[in-house]
């Protein structure tokens, strides 16, 4: 479960949770979440999106394809393990499990390879025209939503 510890409420559902597992005889885990942010998310599918339609393929082709099977495979391509059968098999992770530094990284990634692989620049985020720039390729990607 996730809790937000800013909310009142939530701490307090995260106490009575907490508690009921300590009271307990079962064995449990407490993480912390290191969660991308909702500005990478956007910046990412953006970014994938925009390179898709430059190059001719849909947004899942260049996702799964390009970023992560060829730019980023030693992040997206892992070994896991089958609790059941304990037999290990290989599975691509979603972009949802990386950390705000794992995704900061792959992001950094997708525009260096972009650029030097497909000539496809993507603006900086330091640069003060950025919010232009990247309106202008969400109208790009909008106007031709229907082939991505």
């Amino acid at each position: 479960m996730k809790y937000n510890p800013k909310s009142d409420f939530d701490r307090k559902k995260a106490q009575l949770y907490f508690d009921k597992l300590m009271s307990g005889t079962t064995p449990f885990e407490v993480t912390s979440l290191k969660k991308r942010s909702s500005s990478q998310n956007a910046i990412l599918h953006v970014f994938l999106s925009y390179l898709g339609l430059e190059l001719g393929y849909t947004l899942d082709y260049v996702k799964l394809n390009i970023w992560k099977m060829k730019w980023l495979r030693t992040t997206f391509y892992v070994e896991d393990f089958n609790k059941k059968t304990g037999i290990a098999y290989h599975r691509v992770r979603s972009s949802k499990e990386l950390t705000k530094e794992e995704m900061s990284h792959a992001i950094g990634v997708l525009i260096e390879k972009a650029s030097s692989e497909c000539g496809v620049i993507f603006p900086n985020e330091k640069s003060q025209s950025f919010d232009d720039d990247f309106l202008l390729m969400q109208n790009e990607i909008y106007k031709a939503e229907k082939y991505l």
